[in-house]
């Protein structure tokens, strides 16, 4: 055989796998699985090669919205999951499995959770989840009735997940402790959460495992829990206060190896011109402060939001 002649699948199995580890298996599986031939699949489909999966999908614009029904995703739960455990629907060999999505998402209760549904045997699982167009918070209780108590040999949970929903006077306005609350009767105590309300009609809560593992945190208010985020390095604040000495020292001591910095600065319509300098000049302050490569202000007023 010529080496012009030689082609990919003139291979042995063991260089093919070397080139498959290093192309990622989710790409690997995505771009190929089905498409060359049944060696190829075969491969594919081995344990050692589909008992994790890390699906991680990331936007630079902070509040993008994605519905998850994209190709991606749609191709892994209608074809390629079933196809690597043999249509068996409880997933058997998938031991770890992590989901990180930077964008908000609208599709948590119809797509998200009937795939986790079906992976029963997991032992880690990851999540990274930010929530909108629901009627309630993802709180300890959801967790635990929806995810953990389908999965018995689930012995490691990472997670962040934000919801944000729209309130009226007929909705209870529930605490941090109420949450976190929902997480002691659970058993879980390596947790922490943050509700804030903002604007007329909204609210956003957060909830997740500690130590904090993800590299961003997105809108975020004031009073966040007072922890370390060493691993931040994106940070976004949603918020209506100046920005006192105290809490830029609160930043730098919670955020250690923070790089780019989002301020969103709630503010009434009225707003004197000297005010608005005033913070302008607090924000410089903060960048120089923290020694930031990325800071980025927005003042936004009630009445256009």
């Amino acid at each position: 055989m010529s080496q012009s002649n030689l082609h990919l699948l003139d291979l042995p199995n063991e260089l093919l796998f070397i080139i498959l580890n290093k192309f990622g298996n989710v790409n690997a599986l995505y771009s190929l699985l089905g498409r060359i031939n049944e060696r190829f699949d075969s491969l594919l489909q081995d344990n050692v090669f589909t008992k994790t999966l890390h699906l991680i999908k990331i936007s630079s614009t902070y509040d993008y919205i994605s519905s998850f029904d994209d190709s991606i995703l749609n191709r892994f739960c209608s074809g390629i999951l079933p196809k690597i455990h043999h249509n068996d629907d409880n997933l058997p060999h998938l031991k770890c499995f992590s989901l990180i999505c930077y964008e908000k998402t609208d599709a948590y209760d119809n797509r998200v959770l009937p795939l986790l549904r079906h992976m029963k045997y997991l032992e880690k699982l990851t999540l990274y989840l930010r929530l909108h167009d629901r009627n309630i918070f993802v709180d300890g209780t959801h967790l635990h009735r929806e995810i953990l108590m389908h999965m018995s040999q689930l012995h490691t949970f990472i997670f962040y997940i934000s919801t944000e929903i729209e309130i009226n006077d007929s909705i209870d306005r529930l605490s941090d402790n109420d949450i976190q609350q929902t997480f002691t009767n659970i058993g879980y105590h390596r947790i922490a959460c943050a509700v804030n309300y903002y604007r007329k009609s909204k609210a956003i809560c957060h909830v997740f495992s500690l130590p904090f593992v993800f590299d961003r945190l997105i809108k975020i208010c004031n009073h966040f829990p007072a922890v370390i985020y060493k691993h931040v390095t994106e940070l976004t604040i949603l918020d209506d206060i100046l920005f006192n000495y105290e809490f830029i020292v609160r930043i730098r001591k919670a955020f250690p190896s923070l790089d780019d910095l989002t301020i969103i600065i709630l503010q009434p319509p009225s707003v004197e011109f000297g005010q608005d300098e005033l913070r302008r000049y607090q924000l410089s302050a903060i960048m120089e402060y923290l020694h930031l490569t990325g800071l980025a202000t927005s003042f936004e007023s009630d009445d256009y939001l």
